[in-house]
């Protein structure tokens, strides 16, 4: 079965897949029609790096406005020099049990730790549904170092914006390059191509954040645009 408009639909975030020679066989296919048309390939770390950041990149957007709390962006940094990441996924952990206790609920959020220039680890993390609570609070319950909150009003892709700090460290590559709680929601993928064409043709050109094309080779040309949902928008029905 064939489909030439793909759709991924990431919270407020909406991607469009134009396929000008049709999306090939999506769904069940037979094991030879993939080893027909998908030789199996070792990928090249730049192409690894790129599909974790997709995936997180979907889903911080499928999550960043869950609850009627505007999203936070908390970074934490050692002021010690730890370098140890297992360690420090356990200082992370316990941060959160304190937050959980001052805040009185169950957080949700989604970090990733990344490496300073002089080795030490620090996370960039973003908490979804956090209330409000003093930032001497926040700084009691980390404990460790310093930190910084922003909010993420004023920022067109959160998704794009916290994938960036992906490790580079080719080791990182067979690993989960990120930590999030339980209960999260995921993007969803349509490949209806009739449906997916009357919501791309609903949705105003003034939402589009970004176009592009590219070429693979199966299926030729793809036509790509990502769409920003204004949040809350009574007349944009997905």
């Amino acid at each position: 079965m064939e489909t030439k408009l793909k759709m991924v639909k990431s919270g407020s975030i909406i991607e469009f897949f134009n396929y000008k020679n049709g999306w090939l066989n999506y769904g069940s296919r037979p094991k030879n029609i993939n080893k027909k048309y998908y030789p199996k390939k070792s990928l090249s770390a730049s192409s690894i790096r790129y599909q974790k950041q997709l995936k997180l990149q979907r889903l911080i957007n499928s999550n960043a406005y869950i609850s009627k709390a505007s999203p936070k962006l908390l970074t934490l940094t050692y002021k010690q020099n730890q370098t140890n990441l297992q360690l420090s996924k356990s200082d992370f952990n316990d941060f959160l049990q304190r937050l959980n206790y001052q805040t009185n609920s169950q957080l949700k959020y989604i970090a990733v730790p990344e490496f300073q220039k002089r080795g030490a680890v620090h996370f960039h993390t973003i908490l979804l549904n956090v209330p409000y609570l003093p930032q001497d609070k926040i700084y009691s319950c980390w404990g460790k170092g310093f930190i910084k909150i922003n909010r993420i009003d004023r920022i067109n892709n959160v998704g794009v914006y916290m994938s960036k700090y992906l490790s580079k460290s080719p080791s990182s590559f067979n690993k989960k390059s990120y930590l999030s709680s339980q209960g999260l929601n995921f993007p969803i993928i349509d490949y209806n191509e009739s449906s997916n064409r009357v919501i791309y043709n609903a949705i105003p050109s003034r939402c589009c954040i970004a176009r592009g094309s590219y070429k693979t080779e199966f299926q030729g040309l793809v036509e790509s645009s990502v769409f920003k949902l204004p949040l809350f928008d009574k007349g944009i029905k997905i």
